[in-house]
This record gives C-alpha cells, sequence and structure tokens, in this order.
C-alpha cells in the first residue's frame, strides 16, 4: 500500500492524495533542496550586509542596550 500525504481539500471536501514512495521521495527532496536555497539566499543577503556596512557588533549592541 502506498503511502499517503495529508488531506487537502477539493471543492471544500477532504481527500487523501495516495502517492507512490518514489514520489514521495522525490517531494522530500525538493524540500530539503528548497531548505539550502533559502539558506544559501540568507548566507548571501547577509554578505552583501557585511560588505555594505549594514551591520553591527552584537556584544556592541547589547552592551548599549543594557540598563545602567
Amino acid at each position: 500500500m502506498p503511502p499517503m500525504a495529508s488531506q487537502p481539500h477539493r471543492n471544500g471536501e477532504s481527500y487523501v492524495a495516495i502517492i507512490d514512495a518514489q514520489r514521495l521521495d522525490y517531494y522530500h527532496r525538493l524540500e530539503r533542496e528548497r531548505i539550502h536555497l533559502l539558506l544559501l539566499e540568507d548566507a548571501s543577503a547577509g554578505l552583501e550586509d557585511m560588505a555594505a556596512g549594514r551591520v553591527q557588533d552584537a556584544r556592541a549592541v547589547l552592551l548599549q542596550a543594557r540598563p545602567i
């Protein structure tokens, strides 16, 4: 019996989508690839911020924010 995915809604009614193991594995690989791409985008944006001088030292900011 193939694995079952979540219960999406079609025309307002729930139904179960049955997919085979290969397709499920494919979707999991796509999900991991998307996560990796998002991490790379965030890292790239962080490097751009550093190069443009749009970052501050976290310790210095926290020390300034402390009430005396």
